[in-house]
């Protein structure tokens, strides 16, 4: 448990920072934008078991950067976004998540 609070606290204050911070930064037609979230949910089946199912809080933390590029004829994105889940007293399922998204269109 103060692992949990300890590690919720130090990742919320980094979050709350950088989202101070999340001002979109413009140069030319290329936008670059920082976003951050933080949730806690409830989970009455974190295993998606029929049988012995358990029930945790789990608190989200993400953040990421969208890239896009914006001209006449194209309009092109890069996402990348960092989760992770934090599971208040099943700690070992803890993990971190990575996504990266790329899209494009062109006239």
């Amino acid at each position: 448990m103060k692992r949990f609070c300890r590690t919720v606290l130090n990742g919320g204050v980094a979050f709350l920072f950088l989202l101070s911070t999340c001002i979109p930064v413009s140069a030319g037609p290329t936008t670059l934008t920082p976003y951050v979230s933080i949730r806690e949910e409830a989970d009455d089946n974190i295993l998606y078991t029929e049988d012995n199912e358990k029930s945790d809080m789990i608190t989200i933390l993400s953040g990421g950067i969208l890239a896009q590029r914006k001209t006449e004829r194209l309009d092109a994105r890069v996402d990348v976004k960092l989760r992770k889940l934090f599971y208040k007293e099943y700690d070992q399922l803890d993990t971190t998540d990575k996504y990266l998204t790329l899209g494009a269109d062109y006239k």
